[in-house]
């Protein structure tokens, strides 16, 4: 008793064992042998012990110090001096001769745990068998007083601490592995109030299942106990502690790798949903290293739930899925890396999976029911869907392709098939040139098929058109495209016009061509003249989208095949028109923008602007409209620019647009949209191109000059704001010596020498 007080301090306890040479370690190794019906007298020895070697662990001599003990116990026993286990059977038979005492049992757990060194790598196989059979009876044992001492709590903490010490270790060591199994689940089971049990038993299962000598066994066994159960309980229980969800998420995985039934038994008792709130928790802050080891370890346990269709099915239909699709979406590179590429390995799980089952639906006796349900099935989960991951597209994609080459005559795989190709392309475009290319091929031989039942056709257009949105194509890709684009021509041609839905899809899928400068295998001409003909006869009533579409489609193609846009003129005609009956601000910005992009294709498409009798007047006239949108009059002062500057108009272009109240306007604007640079900018070239023609009466009466220096005081560190402002006042200026002066009375020459 008075060693093990002396022991409570390191110092004294190294001090002590070194004692005499080891003689006072000897006696008290030799009184566990000392009989004692209480086990008073072995309580305290085992105490002192267990200070002892603790107070070597601080040190960093365990081993020292345990290979002395293993020579102290065997002169006990007269055995040879290198056996390697003496300590561990001393110690538990010790603890079994006084198995009714719950304190001495207590004491003897922690003593192991501290003495307990593994085999060497190198141990030859007479002393694996020494530390295999120890370790067997010490388990033994454990269940006989376990079952003894069942409600005490202390006893069973320190029992699961030295087990989960004992599976971190080389399988071999442990051969009797069900009993193991069976003894951890109890004590979890037994006392799940205890977060040491649960954290500890929950390491115990988790290495056992990693071991390759011992995972064979220990998972049916586990499964056959309810281990899974026992698991999430843990989660449950203990849902803010995070070291428990951690092992607890670990364990799962471990247990049901390799093992279907694991995985079904986890699914059954609500497991997911604790691994999901697992990952949602989080103790200072999303990413600490506590919360973020626990994320990992969900992430990794949900992988491993993806390889059983169930399981599978339940991470789709439960939302599991979309919601790491949406976080992986939404981190904008926020997410640790390690978690990036945790959620990118169980997306890509998902897809696997999901692809294992689609290729079950589509062996060679696969029928087109089944494969069309599945398909529809796909389709309908993307409704719920805001946006969908690289994987999941690649995916969905691959499987609608498969699907459709399968099945070239059903009618319903092909139009699913395309609407999920229309849905998914709007997310993600990214795919290899070389399956993109097929991928356009099956939808233009879909849409040829079935250009004459209209929902398809739309369907397949829809398909087309996002496809090819705002992408770069390799030339062969780009050839399959132009292929595309004749077979949209030739639909539009057999509609005649008839269908606006088909129309408009149609129309989208050319302008997106047109934008992505797909050079066409037909005439232009036919095809714009087609479309003029559609926009002309829907110019009346509501279908303001669909004139939108048509005028883009029209722009796009004359603009991508280099032609001499002698249908410029027309289309401006039909523009004009549509500007006229329409007062919808979407449609107009679409229109101006339409004209800003002809004024920018040089002399011939700016003078055709110019000499339309009544372009002007509409264009400066639509400024009075929209007086809320500084993009629209940018883009008016846009236009109204490039008409003016041009050197071979006349003034009365100039003065026509200023007695309009062009100018006025555009200086009201200039006050009410002071802090948007790009307008200002804009505003400033259009006056310096009307300046030079304007009326000076005009000009003179409407405090131009004040205006201008203003919004210049007021950005006096934007560079491209004090050179459009300069340049403005250089061409008012130049017009008569009393604009020079008015300049330099209101500190004009101060602020540009400034």
């Amino acid at each position: 008793g008075i060693m093990s007080c002396i022991a409570t301090i390191q110092k004294y306890a190294i001090r002590l064992a070194r004692s005499f040479g080891g003689s006072v370690m000897s006696q008290l190794v030799d009184s566990l042998s000392y009989p004692c019906k209480s086990g008073s007298i072995q309580i305290l020895t085992l105490n002192a012990l267990f200070r002892i070697s603790s107070a070597f662990i601080s040190a960093s001599s365990l081993g020292i110090f345990v290979d002395r003990m293993h020579q102290y116990f065997a002169q006990i026993k007269k055995e040879k001096m290198n056996h390697p286990t003496i300590a561990i059977d001393i110690i538990t038979e010790t603890m079994s001769t006084h198995r009714t005492v719950s304190a001495l049992n207590v004491v003897g757990c922690r003593l192991l745990w501290n003495i307990f060194i593994p085999a060497p790598l190198d141990a030859c196989d007479e002393t694996l068998e020494a530390y295999s059979n120890s370790v067997n009876k010490l388990v033994s044992y454990l269940h006989t007083v376990s079952q003894k001492h069942k409600e005490n709590l202390s006893l069973h903490e320190t029992m699961v601490c030295l087990l989960s010490k004992i599976s971190c270790y080389d399988g071999s060591m442990l051969t009797e592995v069900e009993p193991f199994v069976v003894l951890v689940i109890k004590i979890m089971s037994r006392h799940d109030n205890s977060w040491i049990i649960a954290l500890h038993g929950c390491q115990c299962l988790r290495n056992i299942c990693t071991r390759e000598l011992t995972a064979s066994i220990a998972r049916p066994k586990i499964e056959a106990c309810d281990g899974a159960k026992v698991i999430t309980s843990c989660m449950n229980q203990f849902s803010r502690n995070h070291q428990v969800q951690s092992e607890a998420c670990a364990a799962l995985a471990a247990i049901s790798m390799s093992s279907v039934p694991n995985k079904k038994a986890v699914l059954k008792c609500g497991g997911i949903e604790q691994i999901l709130k697992a990952y949602d928790s989080y103790l200072i802050s999303p990413y600490d290293e506590f919360s973020l080891n626990t994320k990992l370890q969900a992430c990794i346990t949900l992988t491993v739930l993806t390889t059983e269709s169930t399981c599978l099915d339940a991470l789709v239909k439960g939302g599991v899925v979309s919601i790491m699709e949406d976080i992986s979406n939404e981190s904008d590179g926020n997410l640790p890396e390690s978690l990036a590429q945790a959620i990118e390995n169980f997306l890509g799980a998902v897809s696997r999976g999901r692809n294992n089952t689609f290729s079950a639906e589509l062996t060679d006796s696969a029928d087109e029911e089944s494969v069309f349900q599945w398909l529809m099935n796909e389709f309908q989960a993307l409704a719920e869907i805001d946006d969908i991951g690289v994987s999941r597209s690649v995916r969905l994609r691959s499987n609608a392709l498969r699907a459709m080459k399968k099945f070239p005559n059903d009618a319903n795989i092909q139009e699913v098939g395309c609407m999920i190709f229309a849905h998914v392309c709007q997310f993600n475009r990214v795919q290899k040139p070389d399956q993109l290319e097929d991928e356009i091929n099956t939808i233009t031989e879909c849409l040829q098929r079935y250009q004459s039942t209209n929902t398809i056709a739309i369907s397949a257009c829809s398909a087309l058109k996002n496809l090819c949105i705002d992408s770069k194509f390799s030339k062969s890709v780009s050839t399959a495209l132009s292929i595309s684009a004749t077979k949209v021509f030739n639909t539009l041609q057999a509609i005649h016009g008839n269908s606006v839905p088909l129309l408009m899809e149609c129309a989208g899928v050319l302008w997106a061509l047109g934008n992505i400068g797909v050079q066409f295998s037909f005439e232009t001409e036919k095809i714009t003249a087609l479309l003029m003909k559609f926009a002309t006869g829907y110019l009346k009533g509501s279908h303001h989208a669909l004139q939108k579409l048509l005028i883009g489609a029209i722009w796009s193609i004359l603009h991508s095949q280099d032609s001499d846009l002698d249908q410029t003129g027309d289309l401006v005609d039909l523009v004009v028109n549509v500007m006229t009956g329409i007062d919808e601000e979407e449609f107009f910005e679409v229109a101006i923008n339409f004209l800003f992009d002809i004024s920018r294709q040089g002399y011939k498409s700016i003078l055709v602007l110019a000499e339309h009798e009544s372009l002007i007047e509409i264009v400066v006239g639509n400024m009075f409209k929209y007086p809320e949108s500084s993009s629209i009059q940018g883009t008016i002062c846009n236009v109204i620019s490039n008409i003016a500057s041009n050197s071979a108009m006349d003034n009365g272009i100039r003065a026509e647009i200023c007695s309009l109240g062009g100018v006025n306007q555009m200086l009201l604007y200039l006050e009410n949209f002071l802090d948007d640079r790009l307008f200002i900018g804009r505003a400033f070239a259009s006056l310096s191109a009307i300046m030079s023609g304007a009326d000076v009466q005009v000009l003179h009466g409407n405090g131009a000059i004040s205006c201008i220096m203003s919004v210049m005081s007021s950005h006096t560190d934007d560079v491209y704001v004090q050179i459009k402002g300069t340049a403005a006042l250089w061409y008012l200026a130049a017009r008569e010596d009393d604009f020079k002066h008015k300049i330099v009375q209101n500190g004009g020459a101060k602020l540009i020498t400034n």
